[in-house]
């Protein structure tokens, strides 16, 4: 497969096929599902002054049990390959364990 930013049909050929890759995708559509409870985001947002994160600067995730102001370094992230393919792992090992695990 070739790089999927490389140009906006490799993106997209990517987006599609990512339902082979992760059985829990049923569809290829962004959908916005609004819950209560925030698990956690990742952000870019740089935080110079906070040198725990320096090692994936400017790559974080914000966790709980405050959520807005504790954060972990991201090494998963990065502006130079698709995230898509951790996000979804995480997601399905963190918040949907039942479902079936892709083939990243």
């Amino acid at each position: 497969m070739p790089d999927p930013l490389s140009s906006p049909a490799a993106y997209q050929a990517f987006i599609y096929a990512l339902p082979s890759r992760y059985p829990s995708i049923r569809r290829s559509t962004l959908v916005y599902v609004s819950s209560k409870e925030k698990l956690y985001w990742y952000d870019s947002v740089p935080h110079p002054h906070d040198l725990s994160l320096a090692s994936t600067d400017p790559h974080h995730k914000h966790v709980p049990p405050d959520i807005k102001r504790q954060r972990v370094p991201a090494p998963e992230l990065s502006f130079t390959r698709s995230n898509l393919p951790f996000l979804i792992a995480e997601i399905e090992r963190t918040v949907l364990p039942s479902a079936p695990q892709g083939n990243s």
